[in-house]
């Protein structure tokens, strides 16, 4: 086993000044499981007369290949604009492109499977997600705050979703979570306020406190067969709620769940709920 830090000249290119300029990006090498592999770490800050601006990832680095982007390796870099991730990366780092404030553009090859806690949080340039149809976990708050975030894909892969993944994420209107999805955390999506239209999983069992609290433009609501609890303020502040259905499987429905619902009219619960809050 063996680590340490080595520097691999890249070409960038971002304004017209900056067109051809060489800047480093640090990588650490590690044995893992028996594979040397490549980490990327961190970049050459601004301060130290780096230079960010549309970046590819490597896939390799000599003969090892580049299987991860480490924690805060490029947070806070707010001259990047656009990176490429290649088909050898399999995990992001958390914190890995935190408050990357002008990130516009985001490309991930299949082969990413993890995307950790706050990946992109702050990002708030971003617009566009396509998440390959590798991935299987998104962490909690991986995406937190990405304001300008407006049209999302998440893949057939995935199966859980971490809590705050999405909060604050004010430009949602429509949002498909895949059948494979069995798990979404504790306010996922909170305070969406542009989301309109919800499909949710019918792999799902629980929407968890807090979930889609304010999410004031979401209209008509289906619930998903085999959803059995309804969680604290889960759809508390949805004020444009104006129907919820409930299928049999729900057995409880938590404090708060629907407060402030002001326009819901139509809520049809089958008897064989067998707890609702006083203040549900």
């Amino acid at each position: 086993l063996f680590d340490f830090r080595l520097t691999l000249p890249v070409i960038l290119t971002g304004n017209a000044a900056n067109i051809g300029a060489v800047d480093i990006l640090y990588y650490t090498i590690s044995a893992v499981s028996g594979t040397i592999e490549a980490c990327v770490v961190g970049y050459k800050p601004a301060s130290e007369g780096g230079t960010v601006g549309s970046i590819t990832i490597p896939a390799a680095l000599g003969t090892y290949a580049v299987t991860s982007i480490g924690t805060d390796a490029f947070a806070d870099q707010s001259t990047l604009t656009a990176v490429s991730i290649p088909q050898s990366v399999r995990s992001i780092g958390t914190g890995a492109f935190q408050n990357c404030s002008a990130l516009t553009n985001v490309t991930i090859a299949a082969g990413l499977t993890n995307i950790a806690e706050g990946s992109f949080k702050g990002c708030s340039s971003l617009t566009t997600l396509n998440l390959p149809a590798t991935v299987t976990s998104i962490g909690s708050g991986a995406f937190e705050d990405c304001a300008s975030l407006k049209t999302m894909t998440l893949p057939a892969s995935l199966t859980s979703i971490g809590s705050y993944a999405f909060r604050r994420c004010k430009g949602i209107e429509t949002l498909v979570l895949p059948n494979t999805v069995t798990a979404v955390g504790e306010g996922a999506f909170e305070e969406c306020t542009a989301l309109k239209t919800l499909t949710l999983s019918t792999g799902m069992t629980r929407i968890e406190d807090f979930t889609f609290y304010k999410c004031s433009l979401l209209t008509p609501l289906n619930l998903t067969e085999n959803i059995n609890s309804i969680g604290r303020y889960a759809f508390s502040e949805c004020t444009s709620l104006s129907s919820v259905t409930f299928p049999k499987s729900v057995v409880s429905i938590g404090a708060s769940a629907f407060e402030n619902c002001q326009y819901l009219a139509v809520a049809i619960i089958p008897n064989t709920t067998q707890y609702i809050a006083p203040t549900a």
